[in-house]
């Protein structure tokens, strides 16, 4: 295998043209991204103990407050924990703080939409899970069947994490149905972007224990994972975990977050309601072109994600490498709503890049001349880039134009 150059490395991390439907993927804006590559990367915050002084003479302890504070502007919460690394690293930490060895707890089925390493997770930290119960037809937790497992098996964490979802949860919903004592924890990693504009359903105003989650899918900030709550004891957990869970919280990483948080504040209302705007368009007009879309008996969809069910007997992932070959990235995986492989996509990038309802439209089309028509991919991909180099400049940014 040849060996790739310094600049060939460069190259292949600039963004490329094309269109994401990637739906765990997101664009940052260029002052987020000014920060990754400033001079203090690789730098620790100050500490001091008895016996040790960490010195910092640049006050990054100060950055990773001012990104707590904001996190806890953003989602309405008392609490924001900023250091985790990753979506992955935030549900570890969740899951060793809020159950011990032994605990009985409810996790998302992955076939299901639930995220394929939790139950790996639960049985290495000596927890003992069960699955969370799914209506297929409905795509959505069956609330009465939950309140009797969580009865029957006397489970103390109730920890919602789904991947693949078209329906936000009703955490409220959960809230109510199991015991005050239990946890009741969202994943919301997929959905942590639109719960501004939901919070009656899936925010801490339902009366849930915390929300975590990666802050770069529906929410447009860099790789890096948080921990938000209004539960004190669930705060004290957490808190006592932290000095075993991360030494070094990336701190370009937290100064991109605090970014993000800062510029999307005054619009994250609006852009939670505009992803999922856009997630219904683009699956009716995907549905109206002769795609097998799922969720029609709901609008399609309540959360940025859009699913297309495949002819019967008919494998996916060809579709999946066609739209690479069209200039547009997307994913294929188990749907919910049938079990089987189809494609999932999303449209949280395309709208933080301003598109609309004209776009959804342009956009199915393409997937219909693609997919169902058998146009060659490469003679679409100019089309393809037509669209994207119209939408270059990241929107929803009014926070952060005052220290432009």
């Amino acid at each position: 295998m040849q060996r790739l150059s310094t600049s060939d490395v460069i190259s292949l991390l600039e963004t490329s043209p094309g269109l994401s439907l990637f739906p765990t993927e997101n664009r940052m804006s260029p002052a987020a991204m000014k920060a990754i590559g400033a001079a203090a990367y690789g730098r620790y915050p100050g500490a001091e103990g008895p016996g040790f002084f960490y010195g910092d003479t640049i006050a990054l302890d100060r950055l990773y407050e001012h990104c707590a504070e904001l996190a806890c502007a953003f989602f309405d919460a008392d609490t924001a924990f900023v250091n985790f690394l990753s979506g992955l690293h935030a549900a570890k930490s969740v899951l060793s703080a809020m159950a011990r060895a032994e605990d009985a707890v409810m996790i998302m089925d992955p076939s299901c939409g639930g995220h394929y390493a939790t139950q790996e997770i639960c049985e290495r930290l000596g927890l003992k899970p069960s699955f969370i119960p799914f209506d297929r037809q409905r795509c959505e937790i069956d609330i009465d069947a939950l309140a009797q497992d969580c009865q029957r098996t006397q489970a103390s964490l109730v920890y919602f994490d789904v991947s693949t979802l078209l329906k936000l949860p009703r955490m409220d919903a959960i809230r109510q149905a199991v015991p005050r004592s239990v946890r009741v924890c969202l994943d919301a990693s997929q959905i942590l972007g639109l719960v501004p504009a939901f919070p009656h359903r899936i925010g801490l105003e339902t009366g849930i224990t915390s929300i975590s989650g990666s802050t770069h899918k529906t929410f447009p900030g860099p790789q890096k994972g948080i921990f938000i709550s209004n539960d004190e004891d669930a705060v004290g957990a957490m808190g006592d975990r932290m000095p075993f869970e991360v030494s070094s919280a990336h701190a370009n990483n937290v100064g991109a977050l605090a970014i993000t948080f800062s510029e999307l504040q005054p619009d994250r209302v609006r852009y939670g309601r505009d992803i999922v705007s856009n997630a219904k368009k683009l699956a009716t007009a995907l549905s109206e072109t002769g795609f097998r879309v799922s969720g029609s008996d709901f609008e399609f969809s309540e959360t940025h994600q859009v699913w297309i069910e495949p002819p019967e007997g008919q494998d996916p992932i060809p579709w999946g490498h066609a739209l690479c070959r069209a200039g547009i990235r997307s994913t294929v995986v188990v749907l919910p709503s049938s079990g089987q492989p189809g494609l999932r996509m999303g449209v949280q990038e395309l709208t933080r890049l301003g598109m609309g309802g004209e776009q959804m439209q342009q956009i199915a089309l393409l997937l219909e001349r693609c997919l169902l028509a058998d146009t060659d991919p490469a003679q679409l991909r100019g089309e393809v880039y037509d669209i994207a180099r119209e939408f270059e400049e990241v929107q929803y940014v009014a926070g952060g134009r005052d220290g432009d």
